[in-house]
């Protein structure tokens, strides 16, 4: 039997960067993001944020 766990590598930037939008946003919190997305690493969103947030 095969493990569903995803890595972080394995998820496209188009994805990632699409998530933060909704983050930035308010369209979801990144907790919700997670849920709501299935991530399972607690500061994996978070790391995303970090990385890929557009400051204005």
């Amino acid at each position: 039997m095969y493990n569903s766990i995803v890595c972080n590598s394995d998820y496209n930037l188009g994805f990632k960067l699409a998530l933060v939008a909704e983050v930035e946003k308010g369209e979801l919190s990144y907790k919700q993001a997670q849920n709501t997305y299935g991530i399972q690493g607690r500061s994996t969103v978070l790391d995303w944020l970090r990385k890929h947030v557009t400051l204005d």
